[in-house]
């Protein structure tokens, strides 16, 4: 009764530890891709907005 508690516990600690890691990975992967996600919509705002008036100030 014991091994068969003891093999328990640790098959539920596995299963929490592995659905930890699966946990952390996709809220990295979704924090990470958010990020560059926001990141390329900013440069493109500031690629097409401010430099095509820049270069239109520039050659004015």
């Amino acid at each position: 009764m014991v091994s068969q508690g003891l093999d328990q516990h640790f098959v539920v600690a596995r299963f929490l530890s592995n659905v930890s890691q699966l946990c952390t990975r996709a809220f990295s992967f979704l924090f990470f891709s958010s990020v560059a996600n926001a990141l390329f919509c900013f440069f493109l705002a500031v690629y097409f907005s401010p430099s095509q008036r820049l270069t239109r100030a520039l050659r004015e």
